[in-house]
């Protein structure tokens, strides 16, 4: 029921030091809500609650982040298993 490891160093950080200045300040609160989500998740029904899709291709979890909860600018991704997050990574979009 927690995070694991972290595959960006900066999102690694961030989650250790309250370090987010590298993130945009229009959807760094999206990026926080979406750690703190992942964190207290404990079972699949809680991903899907926080809007969490899995990749139909493997195992990994995709929590949209949007530009003012409209325009999807990129995402936290990460392995799910028995209650724990694991490989946090965050994904940006590029137009």
């Amino acid at each position: 029921m927690a995070i694991v490891s972290f595959l960006h160093q900066k999102l690694l950080l961030m989650w250790l030091s309250d370090y987010d200045e590298w993130l945009v300040l229009a959807y760094r609160h999206e990026v926080w809500n979406a750690l703190f989500d992942l964190d207290a998740a404990s079972q699949i029904s809680d991903l899907l609650d926080i809007g969490a899709v899995r990749s139909e291709e493997s195992e990994l979890w995709y929590v949209t982040i949007t530009v003012n909860s409209v325009e999807p600018c990129g995402a936290v991704t990460c392995y799910f298993n028995d209650g724990d997050c694991f490989s946090l990574d965050y994904r940006e979009y590029n137009p």
